[in-house]
């Protein structure tokens, strides 16, 4: 079965490919095997958009690439003090570290005490780090401003470790200095 979902902006919306019953019998038949299960629709109800998690897949895949192990695609919720909840669309490991990364497509998405409260969440779940993909570096920059004003309040701005990638430079090859995908980086004392 192929269904068309709505795209990312760029170009003709993407489709996902997927076996119905008739084809996960021949796979079976054919293999023995059972057919793995979809990834999209694994992963898609813990997102908001069908654009948002092809795109939380891909920075999946890269992330991968880069050694990462994935450990949950937004299907996990972390309980945090004072009752709130962190739920990164990516939840990551790396020579022994755990890493929550928020993927975005846009930023004027609604409520912005809300969104204020995404970043903060992000950074207290974090332990006072940020991993951000976007999809363009538009996107990435306007997000530095949102995230500036999300994490100005009980000093958190000043204890920020924020890294930040997009999948435009990712494609073009670019890489930070110290190797990574994760092209602008800000850590405490350190503004590069």
């Amino acid at each position: 079965t192929i269904e068309a979902t709505a795209g990312t902006g760029n170009g003709a919306p993407p489709q996902v490919l997927a076996l119905d019953r008739l084809g996960e019998t021949a796979y079976i038949f054919l293999t023995n095997k059972l057919p793995a299960e979809n990834e999209y629709h694994s992963v898609r109800s813990a997102h908001s958009t069908d654009a948002h998690t092809l795109l939380v897949l891909k920075a999946a895949t890269i992330l991968e690439a880069e050694g990462y192990e994935i450990v949950s695609k937004g299907e996990i919720n972390i309980p945090m003090s004072d009752s709130r909840i962190s739920s990164p669309d990516i939840l990551a490991r790396k020579n022994g570290r755990e890493i929550h990364v928020e993927v975005e497509r846009d930023v004027n998405k609604g409520d912005s005490e809300a969104r204020a409260r995404k970043w903060q969440n992000a950074f207290d779940a974090g332990q006072g780090w940020l991993y951000v993909f976007c999809e363009t570096e538009e996107v990435q920059k306007k997000l530095i401003q949102e995230i500036n004003r999300a994490l100005a309040s009980e000093s958190r701005l000043q204890r920020a470790n924020t890294c930040m990638t997009n999948l435009e430079v990712i494609k073009a090859g670019k890489r930070h200095t110290d190797g990574s995908i994760w092209i602008s980086q800000k850590h405490p004392g350190n503004l590069k």
